[in-house]
């Protein structure tokens, strides 16, 4: 028999099967704390609460000494348990061991099996398990893993309205959730980690959620390079309501999402994605899905740094994952792309009304001194745009494009 590692509060009612499921437990080094009510038990669960490792309930079971067995039972102790993991800012994994035998037995569970739950199973393996020897051994089993990541429950709380996007159901998958846990764990329980077993945790998350928006037609498909990868740079400029030149073509996110974008995340997106890739530490090798597996370590360094962009990941992937969330149609998100194509096209080159700038729609044109072609001349023709580049910021102005080298179409 092993030491005891991982204490359990378990309440049933029915007291002969108490000792014998305590010699199963004594195998797997768990110590079931065993009551037969809600009421002699809850003084005990709060007085250790940062003890134990699992709770374990019956379906139909007392609230109260008397042994009067109640159908609102799971309910009623749920309500007080998430109450106090509200206080106390931490989860305790739970879990109900029953006959399955009770009148509307599938309904009760049903209406304690509420979202919440059903996100964690992924983290703390099932929610019903039936009192015989075998599924009474995977319950033990789910126990001894979960005790094994005992400090990944404060995470999850903590983090609750970033991990209800992330995860083997939810819209960034299950590698940014493994991610999320691995990196937040080294961060809140640094003697308990030795390293995450990511190339790069924070530039993989970052493309996990950019690679969302453009799967959900909420970025374009330009922003993928030759690779499959997301361009990075491009994504996070066009989230923030501005125009982005790419090969063929220059984009903006029209309303209503640039607006949301630019308020929500100009903290976030303007500046950590720069500041996290061009530091030596942080850059992106590494960061795509089949990047070679290896320990990052966070450095003594580095750390508040890491840490910091960390915490503005954990707020994209909350403020992303609402966008997509409330934005289901992929569709009707992509009409919001404006796309300005340009390369073999034909624009009307036209003059404001200043009477010195010409442009061809967004972009402006300027003279090109080589070639002593005056375009002031083709003004009201209709020409082609051989390239296109960057305007300096300091000179944007109404355009954010210019050319200097276009073309007469032949009519």
């Amino acid at each position: 028999m092993e030491d005891k590692t991982y204490k359990v509060l378990w309440i049933d009612d029915d007291e002969s099967i108490h000792e014998a499921y305590q010699q199963l437990a004594d195998l797997r080094g768990i110590d079931l704390v065993t009551f037969t009510n809600w009421e002699d038990a809850k003084p005990v669960f709060e007085a250790d609460f940062d003890e134990w490792t699992a709770v374990i309930l019956d379906a139909y079971c007392q609230l109260t000494p008397r042994p009067v067995l109640d159908q609102n039972f799971l309910n009623e102790v749920l309500n007080e348990l998430k109450t106090k993991f509200a206080e106390r800012r931490k989860l305790i994994p739970w879990y109900v061991l029953s006959a399955g035998t009770m009148s509307n037995f599938n309904g009760v569970i049903n209406s304690i099996n509420l979202r919440d739950r059903r996100e964690l199973e992924q983290d703390w393996g099932k929610l019903v398990h039936l009192k015989d020897d075998i599924e009474t051994g995977s319950l033990f089993d789910c126990i001894c893993d979960v005790g094994e990541r005992k400090e990944i429950n404060t995470v999850l709380y903590r983090h609750k309205d970033v991990f209800k996007y992330v995860g083997a159901n939810a819209i960034f998958g299950a590698d940014a959730r493994r991610i999320l846990l691995e990196s937040l764990s080294a961060l809140y329980y640094p003697e308990e980690t030795s390293g995450i077993s990511y190339p790069n945790p924070l530039g993989q998350i970052l493309e996990i959620v950019l690679r969302s928006m453009i799967e959900k037609g909420l970025l374009p498909q330009e922003c993928l390079d030759g690779n499959g990868n997301p361009i990075v740079k491009n994504s996070c400029e066009l989230l923030l309501g501005k125009e982005v030149l790419f090969s063929k073509s220059i984009i903006k996110l029209s309303s209503p999402y640039s607006s949301y974008y630019s308020f929500k995340l100009i903290p976030q997106i303007e500046l950590m994605p720069q500041n996290m890739l061009s530091n030596k530490d942080f850059r992106n090798l590494g960061s795509h899905p089949n990047a070679d597996k290896e320990i990052f370590v966070v450095s003594s360094e580095t750390e508040e740094m890491f840490y910091s962009y960390l915490m503005q990941l954990c707020q994209i992937v909350k403020d992303m994952g609402m966008l997509i969330e409330t934005h289901p149609d992929v569709e009707e998100n992509k009409q919001n792309i404006k796309r300005v194509e340009f390369d073999g096209n034909s624009f009307l080159l036209e003059q404001d009304a200043d009477g010195k700038t010409l442009h061809c729609g967004p972009i402006k044109v300027v003279s090109n001194k080589k070639n002593n072609i005056n375009y002031k001349d083709l003004v009201g023709e209709t020409v082609q745009i051989d390239r296109v580049k960057i305007n300096d910021p300091t000179q944007i102005e109404r355009y954010g494009f210019y050319t200097n080298s276009i073309r007469k179409v032949n009519t």
